[in-house]
């Protein structure tokens, strides 16, 4: 379903993906429909799914209540940053950044789980990001992306190598804006930085702002974790 921006046709805003399932012959579980609408007969079939197991998983990751919330912040961000960095192409996919990130993250808290440090926790999983692309031979053998519950599948198994090469090209940006942002003395610039690489929703103080103590910036975002 796609959503254009104030009614104009031709300029389209965002998109919803239906997801099509029916309950199993055996009734254990659910399958998903595969395809699209000109795909080929070898292209289109039903796929063993498990959409309920995979929400838990994701949001039982951590136990901690502070570590959990990062966690899911640090997902919206990378969401953030696809659609800013990637608008209208069909990869990075959702799920896959969702699921490196189940993979990968691990949260940046101080003691007591204060002193949350977002900036530091994307950059930790980038730069995870960034070694794994780097080991690719043949494939996403060495990077691989699993969908933690059936059917386990790759979630990278169709990008070609023209895509991850723009994928980590992108990602090595990403890495270079987040430790030029976390070295900036001045809150103002620093947000000025973090906005060009989350998009415009980013809040960026005012100057006069940031010599008091002001709330931390966030992104405001619709995207599920």
């Amino acid at each position: 379903v796609n959503y254009y921006k104030n009614r104009k046709k031709d300029v389209k805003d965002y998109h919803v993906d239906l997801a099509i399932y029916v309950l199993r012959e055996d009734e254990d579980g659910l399958d998903l429909a595969m395809g699209k609408e000109h795909s080929s007969d070898e292209n289109i079939y039903w796929q063993q799914s498990d959409p309920e197991g995979l929400k838990d998983k994701i949001n039982n990751r951590f136990d901690e209540v502070e570590e959990s919330a990062q966690f899911r912040r640090v997902i919206r961000y990378l969401k953030k940053w696809r659609d800013t960095k990637f608008f209208g192409q069909s990869y990075p996919i959702s799920i896959a950044l969702t699921c490196a990130s189940y993979h990968w993250f691990n949260p940046v808290l101080g003691f007591f789980l204060t002193n949350k440090n977002d900036a530091k926790a994307i950059l930790n999983l980038v730069k995870v990001m960034i070694s794994k692309l780097d080991s690719f031979e043949d494939g996403f053998s060495d990077s691989y992306i699993e969908l933690p519950t059936v059917p386990y599948n790759d979630l990278f198994e169709n990008v070609t190598e023209v895509q991850r090469e723009n994928f980590k090209n992108r990602l090595l940006d990403l890495e270079d804006g987040l430790v030029d942002a976390m070295e900036e003395e001045c809150p103002h610039e620093a947000c000025k930085i973090l906005k060009g690489l989350f998009g415009e929703d980013f809040y960026v103080p005012d100057k006069s702002e940031t010599a008091k103590n002001v709330r931390r910036p966030v992104v405001s975002t619709g995207h599920s974790a």
